[in-house]
């Protein structure tokens, strides 16, 4: 993780976007990601992006459920977690998950 020009880049090139929200979100179960994600960006990239998010949830004491990064030209991830930490406790293991996608497939 760099900083250049106040930016955090992410993976050698994604600027993570800073949340609009607080959460109490921690993007610890499973990572699911697209076909198109899968196929277009490399496994060190997804790798950086996922160790970046659990190394901020810890600082922060959670985040917003939506966190973005995004390419110079405009390319956009979303990253969803599906459950607060609250609602882990309600809702069974199979839920408890995050999915990685491009902006455009949401």
């Amino acid at each position: 993780m760099d900083k250049q020009n106040k930016k955090t880049i992410v993976g050698d090139r994604w600027n993570y976007q800073p949340q609009e929200q607080e959460g109490d979100y921690w993007f610890d179960g499973n990572a699911y990601m697209t076909n198109n994600i899968q196929e277009q960006i490399p496994s060190h990239e997804l790798q950086a992006i996922i160790l970046f998010l659990k190394r901020l949830v810890e600082q922060k004491k959670g985040l917003d459920y939506l966190q973005v990064f995004k390419l110079e030209n405009g390319t956009k991830i979303f990253v969803i977690d599906n459950l607060s930490r609250s609602q882990k406790e309600i809702y069974a293991p199979e839920h408890h998950y995050f999915t990685i996608l491009f902006s455009y497939e949401y």
